[in-house]
């Protein structure tokens, strides 16, 4: 008996490559990925939170966080329930490529498929699947994943089908071929690259490269942020054949849309109640990039005793007393909670605000659905302080969505949202989920800048002040003004 480990990384071809072998009469083949079986008693990137990350937590490499006598009786049920007479057992999981030692070393003599991508590519495919990943995380996984692919070509290589997923998707066949050559027993199979293919619950029309589309597909910004992940490992790519890019290889918005499950519905026996609830089952949600952001750094920099003109949310809300304020759209009456109607918002600053406005509104309306901002401000938060955690309960919280685009920070200020702590990068928006307990900590030397925004679509709720306070009821008794 045979065995054979499919070591290719996620978002990288990983299930194409179990595929074009699972339906040889002479292989056995898991249910599922070998970590999602019953019974498998090792750690699995879903339910830590890394599921597109596991290269970043020890835990997989750790031998003891595994129990490989149990695992491998697990497995073994499961390859004899589903071809007894195989003379080949696979099993497929993407943390393989960092666990090969392990699996060398309890399945002596196995052999492996070891693959790797182009890690801009690799990134977009993160980026698109995992609406709260941050574009540094993306790279820094993809760059580890080259640098295992490489430490696993020069130990393992011998035993092992190596190609990458440009070779897989140019010619599958050759796959199949090299992996018949290595093992005879897996028998002759011909791929039809034309055929149809289900991979991860999409149908695909014929096997092909997607990397231009993928790296198209992201923004300016993003690639400028790859860059700045990939710069120090250059010779990995290079090894590989892989190049650093220009930023007019991603010519995308950065937008990124939110799986359906991320927003819930509120059932009331109000007919108005009875639509889309803006807050719903998530701590964090990346809207996407803008890239303008360089213009907005001057403009904040350029500002003085402008930050001391308004004081009233340092003044009404104890835990912003180290933050500044200046206002682009604002109430004209102090309260927020007299919003109703955008008659009730004024413009401050517009001659250098007025074609960022309008970019804004129309990334919102193109990700909320058209809509105004019921606020626009710019903070500043000083450095070594902090905005103590709390929830939001002014009544227009309860109907819009809180959106941070980081303009001035730094590595060193953290946001922290239902206990998920999160790093957010000059210009990346992000809409925080405003009805947890969150909080922000500036520990660096500089003063963090982020323009604020809350935006309002009619359709997903109510802004009357006493419909909307019955929305916002589920936020803690003891909520105070945003951050």
């Amino acid at each position: 008996m045979k065995h054979l480990f499919i070591c290719v990384p996620n978002n990288s071809g990983s299930s194409l490559v179990q595929k074009l072998i699972a339906h040889s009469p002479n292989v056995a083949n898991l249910p599922e990925e070998g970590q999602h079986v019953d019974g498998y008693a090792g750690p699995v990137p879903r339910e830590l939170g890394v599921v597109h990350f596991y290269s970043e937590s020890d835990v997989f490499t750790n031998l003891e966080s595994y129990d490989w006598l149990e695992i491998r009786r697990v497995w073994e049920q499961y390859w004899e329930a589903d071809n007894p007479k195989a003379a080949i057992r696979v099993e497929k999981s993407p943390p393989n490529v960092v666990r090969i030692p392990m699996l060398d070393a309890e399945f002596p003599g196995a052999h492996f498929v070891i693959s790797w991508r182009n890690p801009y590519a690799m990134a977009e495919g993160i980026l698109r699947n995992n609406w709260q990943a941050q574009v540094g995380q993306a790279g820094r996984h993809a760059i580890n994943m080259l640098k295992s692919a490489r430490e696993n070509i020069k130990r393992y290589g011998k035993r092992s089908v190596v190609m990458s997923y440009e070779e897989l998707t140019a010619d599958p066949q050759e796959l199949v071929d090299r992996l018949t050559q290595l093992l005879p027993e897996i028998g002759s199979l011909r791929v039809d690259a034309e055929r149809e293919i289900v991979v991860k619950g999409l149908l695909y029309t014929g096997i092909r490269d997607t990397n231009a589309e993928q790296i198209a597909n992201l923004s300016p910004l993003m690639i400028r942020q790859l860059n700045r992940v990939f710069e120090p490992h250059a010779d990995d790519l290079e090894h590989f054949g892989y190049k650093l890019l220009g930023e007019d290889a991603g010519t995308g918005s950065g937008f990124r849309p939110a799986p359906l499950a991320s927003r819930s519905r509120v059932r009331s026996s109000h007919p108005e109640v009875n639509k889309p609830m803006v807050k719903g089952d998530f701590d964090y949600f990346h809207v996407g990039d803008y890239e303008a952001v360089d213009e907005l750094v001057s403009l904040a920099q350029g500002f003085e005793t402008e930050w001391n003109e308004m004081t009233y949310r340092q003044d009404q809300y104890g835990p912003h007393i180290d933050t500044r304020t200046i206002p682009i759209l604002w109430v004209k009456s102090p309260k927020f909670e007299v919003v109703h109607t955008m008659t009730d918002i004024e413009l401050h600053h517009g001659e250098l605000f007025a074609d960022h406005i309008s970019a804004l509104e129309a990334r919102m309306t193109e990700h909320y659905g058209p809509g105004y901002f019921l606020r626009l401000i710019l903070t500043r938060l000083q450095p070594g302080s902090q905005i103590p955690g709390h929830v939001d309960s002014g009544s227009s919280f309860a109907v819009s969505h809180r959106v941070h685009l980081a303009i001035i920070t730094d590595p060193a200020v953290t946001f922290n949202v239902n206990g998920v702590e999160k790093v957010m990068y000059p210009g990346e928006l992000w809409e925080i989920n405003n009805f947890r307990h969150h909080e922000v900590n500036n520990s660096s030397q500089i003063d963090r800048i982020h323009l604020i925004g809350d935006w309002y679509n009619p359709d997903e709720g109510p802004l009357d002040k006493s419909m909307a306070q019955r929305l916002a009821s589920r936020a803690e008794s003891n909520a105070v003004g945003g951050s």
